[in-house]
């Protein structure tokens, strides 16, 4: 028998007394709810004096028979909300009829990666298109509206450890994704692409090339290490990444250093 895992949407489901196009202050467009990740909702309907008489009003199936956890976050826009699950299959719900409107599940390749099979959601540029990075370190761009692929970008190579599990970022009409694969020994990068074209914009490296490699940085040979602002605006507002050094996998007799995590600013 197949079976099907079920979510609960209380906190928003509890809002939609009226038509959800109606509360255009109610769309999540962004993993962290805005540009600054604040997870902060400034609808008003739910209050410390009724949060405890949630109920579910409604209850979607994903229909995703494969096991994993669901740490996706969805994404709501003009009363459509749009979900991914582990595995990279994606849909989209229409939350006034309450019904599926699309799906649309990624052929996996190869695929390698340590710490389950998980995608924490899309991206979304100009309530029109969205895009998913994927188990085999692929970037999907969808349309919105009916969940066909517009370009499929394979960012790095899955068979050498990489792997994309975050939600991918906007910022203008760049849509910018990292590469999961630490445990792997893989060369962490950033990648921008051009919303509409898929065309790569540019791509920095956490991890410096040898001396002879096309993308060796001569200002900076041994790592990247910059000069850091007082204040984050002296930066005039580039993206800021967080990067995890790479801390290799050794047996007990090994010493394997604990390298601190940084914060990268980088071009928009």
């Amino acid at each position: 028998m197949r079976t099907r895992s079920g979510w609960w949407m209380t906190p928003i489901l509890l809002a939609m007394a009226a038509p959800v196009a109606a509360q255009g202050s109610g769309d999540w467009t962004t993993y962290g709810g805005n540009d600054w990740n604040q997870r902060y909702s400034k609808l008003k309907a739910i209050t410390t004096a009724n949060v405890s008489k949630l109920v579910p009003r409604m209850v979607f199936q994903t229909g995703i028979a494969k096991l994993g956890s669901f740490e996706n976050t969805p994404i709501v826009a003009n009363g459509v909300m749009y979900v991914t699950t582990p595995y990279n299959t994606a849909m989209a719900y229409d939350l006034n009829t309450r019904k599926e409107l699309w799906r649309y599940e990624h052929k996996l390749g190869t695929t390698i990666y340590c710490c389950g099979p998980n995608n924490r959601g899309f991206g979304i540029h100009g309530g029109a298109h969205l895009y998913m990075g994927t188990l085999d370190a692929h970037l999907v761009a969808l349309n919105a509206k009916d969940g066909k692929v517009l370009w499929d970008k394979e960012v790095a190579d899955p068979a050498a450890g990489y792997s994309i599990t975050h939600a991918p970022l906007i910022i203008g009409d760049n849509v910018i994704v990292g590469v999961s694969g630490g445990e792997y020994g893989i060369r962490g990068n950033v990648t921008a692409y051009n919303a509409m074209t898929g065309d790569q914009v540019w791509r920095w490296y956490s991890i410096p090339a040898p001396k002879g490699d096309p993308t060796f940085d001569e200002m900076a040979p041994n790592g990247w290490w910059g000069t850091w602002a007082p204040k984050a605006e002296e930066l005039n507002a580039p993206p800021v990444v967080p990067v995890v050094p790479v801390t290799p996998v050794a047996p007990p007799t090994v010493d394997a250093p604990v390298l601190p995590p940084v914060v990268v600013p980088l071009p928009g």
